[in-house]
């Protein structure tokens, strides 16, 4: 089952941990957010972004009858098989090594889409992905794709 998975800015507050909402895409539970969780393990992603709602953010942000109101629309978010979450995929993230896997970023000012920290590149799919309290990781060291597949393929 897929899942829409999103930075929920409002639980973090001042925090410097990120917090992923989990919404559901299908089934009974279609676009409710069933769980909140600050690690996660995904397969089979898709990064999204709502053209409509960056632009609404950008205005919402830069223009000046909305100064002091930090409303944001949700329009990004990544979408994948959750294959684990919460304790369970913290262990694991902590148990992996991922020194040449790139971290992901998304800022609607600077591209409408996800991107490679390090060049800039937009990102539109990925077999696995890891969020994190910390960072998002796109997993692309061939060896430890290997080793995830032999276990949740």
């Amino acid at each position: 089952m897929e899942y829409d998975i999103y930075l929920n800015k409002k639980k973090m507050g001042k925090s410097k941990k990120r917090i992923y909402s989990i919404r559901a895409c299908t089934g009974e539970y279609k676009s409710l957010v069933r769980w909140f969780n600050s690690f996660i393990l995904l397969k089979n992603v898709s990064f999204v972004v709502n053209e409509a709602g960056r632009q609404d953010t950008i205005k919402r942000l830069t223009d000046s009858c909305f100064r002091g109101i930090k409303a944001r629309t949700v329009h990004a978010m990544v979408r994948g098989e959750i294959i684990k979450r919460g304790r369970s995929a913290e262990l694991l993230y902590k148990s992996l090594s991922f020194d040449v896997n790139p971290f992901i970023n998304y800022n609607p000012f600077k591209l409408g889409s996800f991107f490679y920290v390090d060049s800039n590149k937009p990102i539109i799919k990925a077999k696995y992905v890891f969020c994190s309290a910390s960072e998002i990781i796109c997993i692309e060291d061939s060896l430890l794709i290997t080793k995830l597949d032999s276990l949740y393929s």
